[in-house]
């Protein structure tokens, strides 16, 4: 990763350039294809693996550390709302004006493609999976419940971490970095905790999963 090595021998950088987030989005993308295509080992019938360690392809190994994708995007967003926030001098109401606005930009790119895929899988007789009931397509349309496409749930978990950001700025600039590192961490444990172990048929407890790791 050049951008690591330069950060990392240059003492007077200020922090990742536009190019260097480009780089991370981008190793972030192809994560994120790894991830999804080669991340089980049921892959009888869909590819045929060349190399194996311990009874699974090695490209599953691979898989699983490409899980990063997300928190590569969510770390990318991250970086780049805490310096506009630092920009407007933490001033709260200059702040949301932008996000707010790039929120219902992120939104109406969403909904486009919602209603174009709703439209036309109605037009192909499957209205009864999509839009399916009122209330799946209400929740799909405010993100809350994301069941036309898994991928999507990312949408709340960013929406909301965005509107909570300037508390979350305001609270880590006041606090030790140790103190921030230390409870973020918990939160992210927790959280992994709950995504993996406890069962989620509970909507609360999904979402704190979701949110608890993108949050770190």
């Amino acid at each position: 990763m050049e951008f690591l090595w330069n950060n990392l021998t240059d003492k007077t950088d200020s922090g990742l350039t536009r190019y260097d987030t480009k780089m991370l989005q981008g190793l972030s993308v192809l994560a994120m294809v790894v991830l999804h295509l080669f991340d089980r080992v049921d892959f009888q019938g869909l590819y045929t693996p060349l190399l194996y360690l311990a009874g699974k392809p090695v490209i599953f190994y691979f898989a699983q550390l490409s899980d990063f994708c997300v928190m590569g995007f969510a770390f990318c967003s991250g970086y780049g709302l805490y310096k506009k926030y630092m920009c407007v001098g933490g001033q709260t109401k200059k702040y949301y004006n932008g996000r707010l606005k790039g929120i219902l930009k992120l939104l109406v790119n969403y909904w486009l493609i919602l209603i174009g895929f709703t439209g036309l899988s109605m037009l192909i007789g499957n209205g009864n999976q999509m839009p399916g009931t009122l209330w799946q397509f209400i929740g799909n349309v405010t993100t809350f419940d994301t069941s036309y496409n898994g991928a999507w749930w990312y949408l709340f978990v960013y929406i909301l971490l965005v509107l909570i950001s300037s508390f979350i700025f305001r609270c880590s600039n006041r606090l030790p970095d140790c103190v921030t590192f230390a409870v973020s961490f918990i939160i992210y444990s927790s959280a992994y905790y709950v995504r993996f172990s406890i069962s989620d048929k509970n909507w609360f407890l999904t979402k704190y999963g979701l949110i608890g790791m993108t949050f770190f």
